[in-house]
Formats: C-alpha cells, sequence, structure tokens
C-alpha cells in the first residue's frame, strides 16, 4: 500500500530539486493471451494491449500537468512473451 506521506514527500522533492519524471512503464501481463493457434495468440495479445493502455498517454499527460512533473518516455512492457511461442515452428509464429 503507498502511503500518502511518501507520494506528498516525493513530490515535494522532485519539485525542490527540479527532477522529472522520465518514463511511465505499463507492465501487462500476456500469459492468459495463450490460445492454440499463434494467429489467435497474437490477436489476443493485441487486444489485451489496446484495452490496458487505451489511456496511457492521457493519464501521464494528466498526471504532468497536476504535478508539474514532466513525463518524457510513456512506455510497456509484457510477459510472460517467450512463453507464447514456446514449442511452435517460426513460420507458424508468424502467421
Amino acid at each position: 500500500m503507498i502511503d500518502k506521506n511518501d507520494v506528498l514527500s516525493t513530490v515535494r522533492m522532485l519539485r525542490e530539486e527540479n527532477l522529472d519524471v522520465r518514463t511511465v512503464t505499463l507492465g501487462i501481463h500476456v500469459g492468459d493471451c495463450l490460445r492454440k493457434e499463434p494467429s489467435e495468440t497474437a490477436e489476443a495479445v493485441a487486444g489485451k494491449i489496446r484495452i490496458k493502455a487505451a489511456h496511457l498517454v492521457r493519464i501521464c499527460d494528466d498526471i504532468a500537468a497536476r504535478y508539474g512533473l514532466p513525463v518524457v518516455n510513456k512506455r510497456l512492457t509484457i510477459s510472460p512473451a517467450a512463453d507464447l511461442l514456446e514449442g511452435k515452428e517460426p513460420r507458424s509464429a508468424l502467421m
């Protein structure tokens, strides 16, 4: 659980020391997207990313405006990506 005082202390430090938030990373678990066919897996992963990351840039921009802390980079990471194609033929993974 995040403590309110810790957040306020961090904001104070960022303002006083003129620091900025360089990157926000959204981690998305895609293990539940595994399907029988690689193309179905790819569709499931893409759909989950669209849903989970739909508001990432807007939220980062809102935070930047609210607290005066620029978020320079917004990025996604997915896991366990390697497990999605384990045991699949390379050619079938591309289709």
